[in-house]
């Protein structure tokens, strides 16, 4: 968790760290959400963290993520919401589709970086087979494979930054007040960009060329429109469906 000994970590005595694990109960995220505290704010010290014991309860998991949460910046905390809307490992350009209509100014990627320094977010790679490659002798099995980068959030970070998204309408400081920051919106936003790049119906020949529409019509559900995650289930037809 803190390789370099820029968190007070590496270096602290053997008694602190054994305290550490004591009050964090040995529970993984609990002690990866005390080096996130850290590394979110370098003011901060790990004596510090133990000594504040209203963290270190039943809850404590819950209380060190919330507690991180808080001393992120603006920036931070709306990508750990979008995260947590997708509910699901998604590339960086997923981010931009749903965030940058809000905020067009945001630089997402940069945000990203931060997260993963403070252990926020986990970064996923994902080989996926490029097409055929080589000149039309080729007998098909020479493919490249592409590599695509995913990002995605414990589950338990994920339930706290979904409950701080508004329900409603909200003109707390660091949202936008010109449009709605809403979970519907965003939910709408991420459905859009599921449906962005699927293939025409006559191109689905795998099961993989249909999981974006499905994602699409959980966050039309979730999103309260019935009426547009019907008019997408219906592309999906029987003869479709009938080779699975």
């Amino acid at each position: 968790l803190d390789p370099r000994g820029e968190l007070g970590i590496r270096d602290a005595p053997d008694a602190t760290l054994q305290e550490a694990v004591r009050l964090c109960h040995g529970v993984p995220r609990a002690l990866e959400a005390v080096a996130a505290i850290l590394a979110a704010d370098r003011t901060f010290t790990l004596v510090e963290l133990l000594g504040n014991r209203s963290f270190f309860d039943e809850k404590v998991v819950e209380n060190l993520i919330a507690e991180h949460f808080r001393r992120l910046g603006d920036a931070e905390r709306r990508v750990m919401e979008a995260l947590a809307v997708f509910d699901a490992p998604v590339p960086l350009d997923a981010l931009d589709s749903v965030l940058k209509p809000f905020f067009p100014k945001m630089d997402v990627r940069a945000a990203i970086n931060r997260l993963l320094r403070t252990f926020s977010v986990s970064r996923l790679e994902k080989l996926q087979n490029g097409g055929v490659s080589g000149s039309s002798e080729s007998d098909g099995s020479d493919r490249r494979l592409k590599e695509e980068v995913l990002y995605t959030l414990h589950p338990l970070d994920r339930r706290f930054a979904y409950a701080q998204i508004p329900d409603k309408r909200s003109f707390r400081k660091g949202l936008p007040w010109r449009s709605p920051y809403t979970r519907r919106e965003l939910h709408l936003r991420s459905a859009n960009h599921f449906l962005r790049d699927g293939p025409p119906p006559e191109k689905r020949v795998r099961i993989e060329d249909i999981k974006g529409l499905l994602a699409a019509i959980g966050h039309f559900v979730q999103a309260g429109d019935y009426d547009d995650a019907y008019r997408i289930l219906e592309t999906i037809d029987f003869d479709c469906l009938w080779m699975w």
